[in-house]
């Protein structure tokens, strides 16, 4: 890769990375904050669903802003710029209103930002070296997703709201990094109606529909498992403590980052649809161990291997994701960002009953079958110009 593209890459990784990390940083942060507001945990709570709402809804509409009218370097810009002002309103919170709201209004930046960092990766990158490039951005997603609450919960001891101003002055500069780094780009020639029937073709188009389905059943079996694999540990007869699962819990990131390398480098050697299968079998192999009486004494090693399998898979495909319509990238990644989050949104409401009734073990059972089907899925997508399995 030429120095240009190199140092694209960087911010783009950096970018991907921000999005996490803000998002788990509140967790450490709730004690704090519910001393400074003097509210409730559910008000809390509600500032998690009240960003992950616009997050995921106005992800659908950031593909067609940027394949429609501005080009991607503006879309994101655009996000960055309502990031960086989201945050900022957090920063300087008074009550707890302001602070749900301004939560609302970085996640609309950051929906803005997410499916348009993978279609660029598409553009940018050729296939021979783009599945390596998926797994990097994997991992900067899995250290985002790691480092937030670390780093939230030093914040949180210190100035919660330092942590916030930081990120603000942070997406600050990753916006104006990307106007001297970031190729110019332009908007579609092509006539809105033209554009329109075509955003018909990429909405019914078989492979489309089957990897955002993918997308969805990836996200739905971990969250509806991490969820209440969670409370099982904490309850009779391991009571184990919050320190303890978040370290089992974190042991997934690892294996997460382990496995980005490797899932990059299989999926430029062998192929896209084979890694992407031998990661679903590896799952479904990895989560059936907790059905074995020995599976607490390798607690950590079995949450580890699920990382690993979980990042394995999403990365082939991520990359195919990116691949299938190059002329419509956005649009495609903005539909698959949708559908994928809402599986993680709606995780925990779907599998509370089983777990009422049947406890982990059922919520297991609904997270091999979500693979299982998942697996089938991958195995029938179809050939086509676009999309090269």
């Amino acid at each position: 890769m030429r120095v240009r593209e190199i140092a694209v890459l960087m911010i783009l990784l950096m970018i991907q990375f921000m999005g996490p990390f803000s998002g788990n940083m509140i967790m450490p942060m709730f004690k704090v904050l519910k001393n400074e507001f003097q509210v409730e945990i559910f008000m809390l709570s509600l500032s998690i669903t009240l960003y992950m709402v616009p997050f995921s809804v106005f992800q659908l509409f950031a593909g067609f802003i940027s394949d429609l009218f501005l080009g991607k370097k503006r879309t994101m810009s655009v996000g960055l710029a309502v990031y960086c002002l989201g945050t900022f309103l957090i920063a300087l919170s008074d009550n707890i209103w302001t602070f749900i709201a301004s939560r609302l209004i970085q996640g609309v930046g950051n929906a803005l930002i997410s499916p348009i960092l993978m279609a660029t990766i598409g553009d940018i990158y050729p296939r021979e070296i783009r599945g390596r490039i998926m797994g990097l951005m994997a991992i900067s997603t899995t250290l985002g997703g790691s480092f937030g609450p670390l780093v939230g919960g030093y914040f949180a001891l210190v100035n919660w709201r330092i942590g916030y101003f930081l990120l603000a002055f942070l997406s600050g500069l990753y916006f104006f990094l990307l106007q001297f780094l970031l190729p110019k780009g332009s908007k579609s020639s092509r006539k809105v109606g033209v554009m329109l029937n075509q955003v018909k073709s990429i909405v019914f188009n078989f492979n489309v529909i089957m990897l955002c389905l993918l997308g969805f059943i990836l996200f739905f079996s971990r969250i509806s498992f991490y969820t209440y694999f969670s409370d099982y540990l904490s309850m009779p007869p391991l009571n184990l403590g919050s320190d303890v699962i978040g370290m089992y819990i974190s042991a997934t990131g690892v294996g997460g980052i382990i496995s980005g390398f490797i899932a990059g480098y299989l999926i430029d050697r062998i192929g896209r649809r084979i890694t992407g299968l031998l990661g679903f079998v590896f799952y479904i192999l990895i989560l059936s161990l907790f059905f074995t009486p020995i599976w607490y004494t390798c607690i950590f090693v079995i949450m580890l291997l699920m990382g690993f399998a979980s990042t394995m898979v999403f990365t082939s495909i991520n990359t195919l994701v990116v691949e299938i319509s190059p002329e419509n990238r956005g649009i495609v990644t903005s539909i698959y960002g949708f559908i994928r989050f809402l599986g993680y949104a709606l995780a925990p409401i779907i599998a509370y009953p089983i777990y009422k009734y049947a406890l982990i073990h059922g919520v297991l059972m609904l997270s091999i079958s979500a693979l299982v089907l998942g697996l089938i899925i991958l195995l029938f997508l179809k050939e086509q110009s676009g999309i090269n399995l």
